[in-house]
């Protein structure tokens, strides 16, 4: 025979049916020279109804082809119009025998149809293909239908293996769910593409992970493949998707992240079961606070996070090789895990940012509320951020606020956290470092921050120290103790006053259940150095002089004295007393640290020593001197916020002797009507 082995083909593998309204061309030519008949050209078609076409050993065949049939002397083509196989409904497609006037014989098989995506799954599983055990699936583990495209290409030979055809599946899945491609799991969609061939597969689309959105990705190599499934998958993690996959971590909850976050995740199945997950995070969109570590992230600001993640029956074993960035913070470390899926240990190796150079561990308990254990140490660490949020958060939302609250309001609800930090340089603000610091927090569930101390020196000179001291003292009442023999350094650190300079500060208080701080502060031998307030005030009073001063070196004191008491970021001066060379003064009223507002009253003395030198005069001191000792001063009143201030003073009571004042008060008025 004329191309054997497509004779062969055709013997065996067009079965039964008929062939009908046959119309053929035959163009016979004669050879002189060796004096025979040949074939020039054939050209021919024939109608096939309710035949079989069994194309390949071991594949099942296509039954009820019915079609058209192509033939010349270079290849047989059937139109495959329809026909069906093991639950695929054939709808198109062609076979082609083609290099039959060559010794080696091909055969290219082009089918088009639809089914459930179990059954086409379980055709190109058929021996030779094997595919749908290679890509590591169950076709049982597929529901939905699936639009089919199949093309196989191969030479026609006895010893036929399955790395000698060519396989091109081109599938697109409808409406389907896919059960354990990770174990589980359940993943859905409208409309996912798949694509198979002799090298691998790749499955692309959107779709929903356990009712998450997703974009999912596959692209595998049937080669050396040592895990069951490869995949890559982007979605959205937020508090639903959180709840979803059960991740139950208070670390990532309210308030330490809101928002959002954009995840794209490369996901290994392996034989074992364990899922090796390559993870990156966008986190422009979530808001981070993390103020114990330094880290205050604002909604919009870009970050990303990378991380490596190992899994055992959906639950987290390990967060290796993890790191965090953004423009002026860096973080690497990694997460242990409990049995339970809930974190047990934050490693992180290296803090860096513009003033931080630091490691931290993070320890937790396995529980639903664990408790918290930061350990921080290194060379720097900038906790400025600590201390900067409240106060701009209060100073953006005070206008709309109709009771202020305390700085630990909100506290009560937060885990039970034990903060330990040693360093060489602590900042809380962005030109005062403590140096040599060593410090420990403790915030308990229910009462908010109980317990801190601090200690440290200011600069080079270890002398120059700062002790403070806050404990319970039962019943939810605590103690406050403030030492320090550089008051301004102090009070600038703990985000208190920004104009003093030196000083020895001795603050005591006790807060009661109540969380209202009552009272009493002392500082000696300081000064006031470009302060608005005491600007504003000296202006209006027309003491040129001592404003220069307090432009220059300073206004010092050697003496202040301030009875206070403190709630909901309202502080109550009660009869303040500062003494000076220069000047003294006494103030009574609230300072708003939430709105910045003052709203104070009180006496200034100009030339306060010399004043209280006439006052000690015999007769002139007993007629005019008041009780502090001095003869002349101005009463004034400051309303306003701290930057620009309203003050008032009033100019005709620098004429009148403190004596007279205080008479009139007492028969008069009171110490509120001056």
């Amino acid at each position: 025979y004329a191309a054997e082995p497509a004779w062969l083909w055709c013997k065996n593998g067009l079965v039964g049916g008929v062939a009908k309204k046959g119309d053929f061309t035959f163009d016979i030519g004669y050879d002189k020279k060796n004096d025979v008949f040949g074939l020039l050209d054939l050209r021919g078609t024939a109608q096939l109804t309710d035949g079989d076409i069994d194309y390949l050993e071991g594949m099942p065949p296509v039954h009820k082809v019915y079609g058209t049939a192509h033939f010349t002397p270079r290849n047989i083509l059937i139109d495959i119009d329809k026909g069906y196989s093991d639950g695929i409904s054939i709808t198109g497609g062609k076979v082609d025998i083609y290099d039959l006037n060559k010794e080696d014989n091909f055969i290219l098989i082009d089918l088009v149809g639809n089914s459930t995506v179990e059954d086409a799954l379980k055709l190109i599983d058929n021996p030779p293909l094997e595919f749908t055990s290679s890509m590591g699936v169950k076709p049982e583990d597929f529901d939905g239908k699936v639009d089919l495209k199949l093309k196989l290409n191969f030479e026609l030979r006895q010893d036929l293996e399955g790395k000698d055809i060519k396989v091109d599946v081109d599938a697109d899945l409808h409406n389907i769910k896919i059960t354990d491609l990770l174990p589980e799991h359940t993943i859905a969609s409208d409309n996912i593409k798949l694509k198979v061939n002799s090298a691998g597969w790749s499955l692309n689309g959107e779709g929903k992970f356990d009712g998450i959105p997703l974009s999912l990705k596959m692209n595998e190599k049937f080669a050396d493949k040592n895990y069951k499934s490869k995949l890559n998958i982007a979605f959205k993690l937020d508090d639903k998707a959180k709840k979803i996959l059960g991740i139950d971590w208070s670390i990532l909850d309210e308030p330490n992240v809101s928002g959002y976050a954009l995840v794209n995740a490369d996901v290994v199945v392996k034989q074992n079961d364990l899922i090796n997950i390559s993870l990156k995070a966008d986190l422009q969109h979530a808001k981070m606070d993390y103020a114990y570590l330094g880290l205050v992230k604002e909604n919009g600001k870009p970050a990303d996070l990378n991380a490596h993640l190992t899994l055992k029956k959906d639950k987290i074993q390990a967060i290796d090789n993890m790191t965090f960035h953004t423009a002026d913070y860096d973080i690497t470390g990694r997460v242990d895990m409990y049995p339970s899926g809930r974190v047990k240990l934050v490693d992180i190796r290296q803090i860096s940012a513009p003033k931080t150079s630091a490691r931290a561990k993070i320890s937790l308990t396995d529980a639903e509320r664990a408790f918290v254990k930061v350990d921080v140490s290194g060379s720097s660490f900038d906790l400025t951020a600590l201390f900067d949020k409240d106060d701009d958060k209060d100073k953006k939302d005070a206008p709309k606020q109709v009771e202020q609250k305390n700085e630990d309001d909100g506290l009560e609800k937060v885990n039970s956290i034990d903060v330990f930090i040693s360093v060489n340089s602590l900042w809380t603000n962005k030109s005062t470092p403590i140096k040599n610091f060593a410090g420990n927090a403790k915030l308990r569930y229910g009462i908010g921050i109980d317990e801190v101390h601090l200690v440290g020196n200011y600069g080079i000179d270890k002398s120059i120290k700062l002790n403070v001291d806050y404990t319970p003292r039962g019943k939810k009442e605590h103690y406050l103790s403030i030492d320090s023999n550089n008051a301004g350094s102090t009070l600038k650190v703990l985000h208190l006053y920004d104009n003093m300079v030196g000083g020895t500060l001795k603050l005591e208080a006790r807060r009661d259940a109540g969380k209202k701080f009552i009272g009493h502060a002392t500082v000696r031998d300081f000064s006031i150095r470009n302060a608005p307030v005491m600007a504003q005030l000296l202006s209006v009073a027309s003491l040129t002089g001592m404003l220069d001063l307090l432009r220059g070196d300073g206004l010092t004191f050697t003496h202040l004295s301030a009875p206070f008491e403190y709630e909901r970021k309202i502080l109550q001066l009660n009869q303040v007393k500062a003494e000076g060379s220069v000047v003294g003064l006494t103030a009574k009223g609230t300072y708003n640290r939430a709105t910045d507002v003052l709203n104070l009253k009180g006496v200034i003395a100009p030339a306060y020593s010399l004043n209280r030198l006439l006052g000690k005069i015999p007769v002139v001191g007993d007629l005019l001197a008041s009780k502090d000792g001095t003869i002349f001063a101005a009463d004034y009143k400051i309303n306003g916020s701290v930057e620009k201030p309203d003050v008032d003073i009033n100019a005709l009571s620098i004429l009148s002797p403190n004596s007279m004042k205080e008479w009139y008060n007492a028969n008069f008025g009171d110490d509120d009507e001056n």
